[in-house]
């Protein structure tokens, strides 16, 4: 074997990850629907058969309602805005309705109870059980979350968190400003940009209200910080970058910067300069 020639990968080491996961995402959806096709041909299985078709049903409705937490139809005149929201909220409220009554109709009272617990439940790192109808609803909006996350949202996470490199406050920070970096962080990775803008501007306001506490808003804090000599002329100037950049996508406009790389070298930049 030629000095400069790796050996043969290991079979689930041959291909990216992000490859894998996209094939095994695959497999999974397909298996689960075909599973449930299978039973529905079955007599004795058309309590479940149903259950499936309505949790999918519900389930793409669950995922139009959510996407944007508000209907925004396009439409010229109020009373097609109006005709087409109350159309949808119908839709919405006849899909749920549909839902609990394949439950209640199917099932004993007591898995019915169960699923509806699970509905409303504010657990949210627990899963519902195997035996739960709303199991099913849940595996949908999985493999609704997982696509994005297999197909764009790894690889560029990735090479996102190598031009993080470096980008690390040598300065002490307290422990309400470290956790407005960490989400500083996280969001970047997964591609939260606007966020991320937001939470830089929010992580440079708890530094500079930590240190002063007396100025009633963060312009005037920046302001005092240089004044007082704590920060140079030059930091000053890139604080007041970071904190228009953020007011822009609070107050105004989201997507207004472009540069978000450099927007969190900036804040960390001043935080450090600070600490």
């Amino acid at each position: 074997m030629p000095e400069n020639e790796l050996p043969e990968r290991p079979s689930f080491y041959e291909y990216d990850l992000d490859v894998q996961l996209a094939s095994m995402l695959n497999e999974y959806q397909n298996d689960r629907e075909q599973y449930w096709l299978d039973l529905c041909s079955k007599s004795d299985w058309s309590a479940h058969a149903a259950l499936f078709q309505r949790a999918e049903a519900f389930a793409e409705v669950l995922l139009r309602q959510t996407a944007e937490l508000v209907y925004t139809p396009a439409s010229d005149t109020p009373q097609e805005l109006e005709a087409k929201r109350l159309e949808y909220c119908k839709e919405l409220d006849e899909n749920r309705r549909e839902f609990l009554r394949t439950l209640q109709l199917n099932f004993p009272d007591q898995v019915a109870r169960a699923a509806l617990h699970d509905l409303f439940e504010d657990d949210y790192e627990r899963r519902p059980g195997d035996d739960s109808p709303l199991k099913l609803v849940w595996e949908r909006l999985c493999i609704h979350l997982a696509w994005p996350a297999v197909e764009t949202k790894i690889t560029s996470g990735a090479t996102r968190l190598i031009h993080l490199m470096g980008v690390v406050t040598q300065g002490v920070v307290t422990v309400s400003t470290a956790e407005f970096l960490r989400s500083v962080s996280r969001c970047f990775m997964w591609g939260f940009d606007d966020e991320c803008i937001i939470l830089c501007r929010s992580a440079m306001d708890r530094a500079f209200s930590d240190r002063f506490p007396d100025e009633r808003d963060l312009d005037k804090r920046i302001k005092a910080a240089e004044a007082s000599g704590k920060i140079s002329q030059e930091i000053a100037k890139a604080a007041h970058d970071v904190r228009l950049r953020g007011n822009k996508a609070v107050h105004y406009q989201l997507g207004m910067t472009k540069d978000v790389l450099g927007t969190i070298r900036a804040t960390v930049a001043v935080i450090g300069a600070l600490g």
